[in-house]
């Protein structure tokens, strides 16, 4: 079948190289305004188009819904509408069905990766990766593609280097999977010479951001990232092997969710060494069955101490109980908690990450959330508002937050009977100090 439909879209040369690239997945990471949004539209058409198998599927997918919607909808509607005989366009539902084969063009946002699992897929791309749950890949669109042998365009502009973007980045050339494209803005004809003069003139256009967005580098700080100067000396040299020590007590601290992803890290304490040991997280899980998998750890013998948020005493309105009493009766004891306000608790954290260890190989998480961990952005008045912004990454920073609020010499200082706390812990009075830094 031929289909004529008169399109404004002429392939720049580093736009056809990827789209011509014949390797199963492709990662591409390009500048600012390099047409990377078109070249995947257009990509992902020419396999609903002419996939073989029965009923192609293809999803665009960004960090959120409503981004998807913003960046890719305009021209994937317009594009297909211009033959409203051969596609049904959905708007409520954000999809193209090409008629003649049942080919969908669906988009889709990161921020639900619960929604996409399931589903079958001969194309998957994913635009603005590095702002994606990094669990997005492994967990759900690797297997999304696999009964089919369906293809993945993953791309963005660098955010750092905790995020997948800047792992595809060190893809060797020779992996017969994957191919890597990166494009800086004078590697492409598509932001004028003059442009991108006036932005290095712009006093209100950091070095860093230009370096990130126009250079493509992963190495500039993120920006807004609440603890980036900390994490930047972290990953120095403390982001090591950590390994669980059997002579040191193990304490805990929580982010409670459900439908959120429940947050839990492990810590030991050496000296003013403060070390996370495993991190781990559970989605749709119920509190019991949590508590039994932290009561079966190899350490289950050590714990000292359990940190939870200030809602564990809210009740559940079918049982009555709280989540607290709920762990409690299942053997797991949390400690008085109280409600600071996020900022303060901000500022507990960065207080103590200059004396915290994290394991490579069970704390990455830990160590990709703080990475990504930022502050909202005002686009109204453009500026980062003084409250983190809620994704995938403030789950495990919570619970990060909650262990450093504990700790805090102020919330040490708290009268909460500590001669029973002690008890508890197997320590005096005087013995609970020495967790102070």
């Amino acid at each position: 079948m031929n289909i004529r439909i008169n399109v404004n879209f002429h392939p720049k040369p580093h736009q056809l190289a990827v789209m011509q690239c014949q390797k199963r997945h492709r990662a591409a990471v390009m500048h600012r305004r390099a047409g990377k949004t078109v070249m995947a539209i257009f990509d992902g058409l020419e396999t609903m188009l002419s996939c073989p198998l029965p009923f192609p599927r293809v999803a665009y997918i960004a960090p959120f819904l409503k981004q998807s919607k913003k960046l890719a909808w305009d021209y994937l509607a317009n594009t297909c509408g211009q033959a409203p005989d051969l596609f049904d366009i959905n708007k409520g539902e954000l999809t193209v069905t090409f008629k003649p084969n049942g080919a969908q063009f669906m988009l889709l946002g990161a921020d639900n990766i619960d929604a996409i699992r399931g589903i079958y897929l001969d194309k998957v791309i994913v635009d603005e990766l590095a702002d994606c749950d990094p669990r997005l890949w492994s967990s759900v669109l690797r297997y999304c593609l696999a009964d089919r042998r369906g293809r993945a365009l993953l791309m963005g502009t660098p955010r750092g280097r905790m995020n997948m973007l800047y792992d595809l980045s060190r893809t060797p050339a020779e992996d017969p999977d994957w191919a890597y494209f990166c494009y800086r803005h004078d590697q492409t004809d598509m932001v004028a010479a003059d442009e991108i003069a006036q932005m290095r003139r712009d006093p209100n256009v950091p070095e860093a951001l230009f370096e990130q967005e126009m250079n493509c580098s992963f190495n500039a700080a993120m920006i807004g990232a609440i603890y980036g100067r900390e994490m930047n000396a972290l990953q120095a040299g403390r982001f090591t092997t950590v390994k669980y020590d059997a002579s040191l007590p193990v304490m805990t601290s929580w982010d409670l969710g459900f439908a959120d992803a429940t947050a839990i890290v492990y810590w030991q304490r050496a000296g003013t060494e403060l070390r996370i040991i495993a991190a781990e997280e559970y989605e749709l899980t119920k509190l019991p069955d949590i508590v039994s998998a932290v009561l079966n750890k190899p350490w289950r013998d050590n714990y000292i101490g359990h940190y939870g948020p200030h809602d564990l005493a809210v009740r559940e309105l079918g049982s009555g109980k709280s989540r607290s009493q709920i762990a409690s009766e299942r053997g797991l004891d949390f400690e008085p908690t109280v409600n600071w306000a996020i900022e303060d608790g901000v500022e507990s954290v960065r207080a103590i990450l200059p004396h915290v260890w994290i394991d490579v190989e069970n704390g990455g998480r830990v160590l990709e959330a703080l990475c990504n961990y930022r502050f909202q952005f005002d686009d109204r008045n453009r500026a980062f508002k003084t409250k983190p912004l809620h994704d995938w990454a403030s789950h495990m920073a919570d619970a990060v937050r909650m262990f450093a609020v504990a700790h805090d010499p102020a919330m040490m200082r708290r009268d909460t009977d500590p001669q029973a706390r002690g008890r508890r812990r197997g320590l005096n009075r005087e013995g609970s100090q020495r967790w102070l830094l």
